[in-house]
């Protein structure tokens, strides 16, 4: 008998707009309301066409007492850094960066966990390379 732990893992990576029947939203474009309901998928991506840097801002936010995590699903640039995921704790830029996630090749950090009810996400993707990021926000009265 051995001693540890077993992990099994699976790299969850969504092909389409549609995942386990629920939709996957547009990070850049998709507006988030009060009565969000969670969890749910959003997707950051940058078209390697793209003759435009791309840079966009999201606050999600949930009921007081409840805190948000943000768990990655899956990551890809077709350059290494090509794109980063900022990531604050509380309703807007000025908020206390908790981390910025830089975009490599189907690397998977750590989930992230605000210590409120607001967190405020930033993706910012340099032009003509292609990146994806795929990520899972739930909310509740403890860490997911």
């Amino acid at each position: 008998m051995a001693d540890g732990v077993k992990l099994h893992v699976h790299d969850h990576r969504p092909e389409s707009k549609v995942v386990d029947g629920v939709d996957v939203h547009d990070f850049c474009t998709y507006s988030t309301t009060y009565s969000q309901t969670y969890p749910f998928l959003m997707v950051a991506e940058q078209y390697g066409d793209s003759l435009v840097e791309r840079s966009c801002g999201k606050k999600l936010y949930t009921k007081r007492g409840y805190i948000l995590t943000l768990h990655f699903v899956h990551l890809m640039a077709e350059e290494n850094d090509g794109a980063t995921l900022e990531v604050r704790d509380g309703s807007d830029i000025s908020s206390r960066l908790i981390s910025t996630v830089p975009i490599r090749n189907f690397t998977r950090p750590e989930s992230i966990v605000s210590t409120g009810n607001n967190i405020f996400i930033t993706f910012s993707a340099k032009k003509k390379i292609k990146s994806e990021v795929f990520l899972e926000i739930t909310a509740g009265l403890q860490k997911a």
